[in-house]
């Protein structure tokens, strides 16, 4: 069986894609810090850790590629 791909807009950019093989996770800042808010990681991964940098405004949206357990 061939290993799942998810391709990701970057940018808001349909035409410009990331792989993420291995899943990825949706993470809100909500003023103070980051929390998850879609977890999309596939069966042997688990999500990438919360984003390193501050977010700049409330209800920024990140996407950090899973990584295998």
């Amino acid at each position: 069986m061939a290993e799942a791909e998810t391709s990701i807009i970057v940018n808001g950019d349909p035409h410009h894609g990331a792989k993420a093989r291995h899943g990825y996770s949706l993470w809100e800042y909500n003023g103070n810090e980051w929390s998850l808010k879609k977890d999309c990681t596939v069966l042997g991964a688990v999500p990438g850790g919360k984003p390193r940098v501050k977010g700049r405004f409330r209800g920024q949206m990140r996407m950090i590629p899973s990584v295998v357990a």
